[in-house]
């Protein structure tokens, strides 16, 4: 369920790889290194985003902040 929440948001604003089926090139690995959903959790917690619905968390200034920290 939440791979395609994530996916239906477009890559530009949130990348979904599988551990089975995607190909781990360096680059995703660091990008994966670097965001990640642990640190993205930890980031998103000192906006006091953490309760909004992933449509609106991950078109927040501070998502997009993060995204341009992280690429």
């Amino acid at each position: 369920m939440c791979a395609s929440v994530h996916k239906s948001l477009g890559n530009q604003i949130s990348n979904i790889r599988s551990l089975t089926t995607d190909d781990w090139d360096t680059k995703s690995l660091l990008y994966m290194k670097l965001g990640g959903n642990a640190n993205f959790k930890e980031f998103i917690k000192a906006y006091s985003l953490e309760l909004e619905i992933p449509i609106v968390k991950y078109r927040t200034k501070a998502a997009e902040y993060y995204r341009m920290m992280v690429y």
